[in-house]
């Protein structure tokens, strides 16, 4: 087993802050899959709500996402909560600059920005957690599988289980450091027959001890050095589509995850792509036209461009496209947005299997 000597001293240091907020993806958080199930993107608009509220008041606070009847947003999930760390970080710099110009000319600051300031040095920590105790995790007496934590290039600290759930963030060079979290003989938990680990595993960060060296970096371009050598352990599931469905928010407007988005960079506003979907092994295609944001995309037209918000990836051409039709009317309520009309086409669509691709 590890000892904190095996493990790089960055993580050690990142183990030691304060935890400042969790985002948790849990196949336990209560759901309801009654009438009208064929609407569930209606109840489901979490990166939003996080995002309002951190962007207002900081990361102060623990969100329960639920992902039972739709496991399949989490790596969607991860990289939305790896951005927002990052842009913390971005925010924190900025007030550390505030700081500073405020003490050279004599003022002082705000009281709110004090505060953050203060609370800057605390850890954002996530959990993915979805583990059955089916056949293939329980076989040699196995409680499950094992959780993993994985550290991000932002100081995103991940407690994972399965492993796929990484498969986002590994296509996109964010993971330097990836640690086993042994579930027998675990200091918080009953490791024989504790049923529910989700819950004390984030406690792992105070055993460091505990944790088992997967593989570690201390930067990015050391990783993408591993992978462009052959020498990067490929433990990490990625998902082998050109692209998916990545997202659906309460409107019907959703996010594409795609392997490659150069094409997307080459596009002029007001071009035309063709966005070509392989649902239940039969294809499709869809004419989208490329907007700079929501409010240029042009009205009852798909459309697709890249939010300012997201983070692109040194060394990766993986990356988020925001993908909507704008609409005249409420949004809430309207038939025109996007997955409607991608539904007027192909009614049986399985949005959690359909494999995308954008093509000129």
């Amino acid at each position: 087993m590890a000892n904190q000597g095996e493990i790089l001293e960055q993580t050690s240091d990142l183990l030691w802050r304060p935890t400042l907020g969790q985002i948790r993806f849990s196949d336990v958080y209560s759901e309801k899959a009654g009438e009208n199930e064929e609407l569930w993107w209606r109840k489901t608009d979490f990166d939003a709500d996080i995002t309002d509220y951190a962007k207002a008041a900081g990361f102060s606070n623990i969100w329960q996402v639920p992902i039972g009847l739709r496991p399949e947003y989490t790596g969607y999930g991860l990289v939305f909560a790896d951005d927002l760390a990052q842009s913390y970080n971005e925010r924190v710099l900025g007030l550390i600059s505030r700081e500073q110009a405020a003490r050279a000319s004599g003022r002082e600051l705000h009281r709110d920005a004090l505060k953050r300031l203060q609370e800057s040095s605390g850890a954002i920590l996530a959990l993915a957690n979805n583990a059955p105790r089916n056949e293939a995790n329980v076989a040699d007496d196995k409680n499950g599988a094992d959780f993993h934590l994985a550290i991000t290039a932002s100081g995103l600290e991940i407690y994972a289980t399965p492993l796929d759930y990484l498969g986002d963030l590994e296509d996109r060079n964010r993971i330097t450091a990836l640690y086993q979290i042994p579930t027998k003989g675990h200091p918080e938990f009953n490791g024989d027959y504790e049923q529910f680990r989700s819950g004390p595993v984030v406690l792992t960060r105070e055993h460091p001890y505990h944790i088992i060296p997967v593989f570690e970096y201390p930067n990015v371009q050391d990783l993408i050095d591993a992978k462009r050598n052959g020498s990067h352990p490929q433990v990490i599931p990625t998902d082998k589509r050109e692209g998916r469905f990545a997202y659906w928010d309460k409107y019907g407007n959703g996010r594409m995850s795609l392997k490659n988005i150069s094409l997307l960079h080459k596009l002029e506003e007001g071009d035309s792509a063709t966005l070509q979907i392989t649902n239940r092994g039969k294809p499709y295609e869809l004419e989208v036209v490329k907007a700079k944001n929501l409010h240029s995309a042009p009205l009852g037209k798909l459309a697709i461009y890249l939010n300012c918000s997201d983070h692109l990836d040194e060394g990766s051409t993986a990356g988020l496209v925001e993908f909507i039709a704008r609409v005249d009317d409420e949004p809430s309520t309207s038939v025109q947005t996007a997955i409607f009309k991608v539904l007027d086409l192909i009614p049986d669509l399985d949005t959690a299997t359909a494999e995308l691709k954008l093509a000129a």
